[in-house]
């Protein structure tokens, strides 16, 4: 009896534990998710990172800043706040893939900033493939902007998984739309051709 009693138990604790950890996705999953066109581009402007230039980088440059890269859903809608010139959006999202790197947690608070004269507007739902990285002051980043995690680069950082599966890229930059109309895995093997040369180069 005592032993039935135990394997109920652990069973029991076998399956809250399971809910736990995957009821991020299943509300994920519930979560309505709209298409993006070139009017949404256009919206965009032309948004820069907060890396210290106003050039657009190229995508080898934003692969080489990233902290990691990861596939994700959009959890909330983001959360404004000016500082220090720029419009800081605070949004938290659902890692459901690591391309690359060290991404330590599955719901990340996520912070982008950009040139207020192009804002980037993300909504609850939507998937994008995100190249980002951990404040290096984290404590002061969160205390001043309320997130722990940056994307390295603006628009220039976030691709947009469209309904049809297909990438939409928030950047008419050429190396970026390049990509758009394509499957994710395309981006994910150009991604990983360049992290070889980068190692090439050590």
């Amino acid at each position: 009896m005592k032993k039935k009693k135990l394997l109920i138990a652990l069973t029991a604790a076998v399956v809250l534990i399971a809910a736990v950890i995957l009821a991020p996705y299943i509300y994920a999953a519930t979560l309505p998710r709209r298409t993006y066109t070139d009017d949404d581009r256009a919206l965009h402007g032309p948004v820069f990172g907060g890396m210290g230039d106003r050039t657009p980088p190229s995508i080898e440059l934003c692969v080489k800043r990233a902290g990691f890269i990861c596939e994700a859903t959009v959890l909330t809608d983001g959360k404004e706040k000016k500082a220090d010139g720029l419009n800081h959006v605070r949004f938290k999202m659902l890692v459901n893939d690591v391309w690359f790197g060290e991404c330590r947690n599955r719901i990340l608070d996520i912070g982008i900033s950009g040139h207020p004269s192009g804002d980037i507007k993300l909504a609850k739902g939507d998937r994008i493939i995100i190249f980002a990285a951990r404040a290096a002051n984290v404590k002061e980043v969160k205390e001043r902007y309320g997130y722990e995690y940056a994307v390295s680069d603006g628009a220039h950082g976030i691709y947009i998984v469209n309904p049809d599966g297909r990438l939409f890229s928030l950047t008419d930059r050429s190396n970026f739309a390049d990509f758009e109309g394509q499957p994710p895995a395309v981006l994910k093997e150009h991604i990983r051709e360049i992290r070889r040369e980068l190692k090439k180069e050590k």
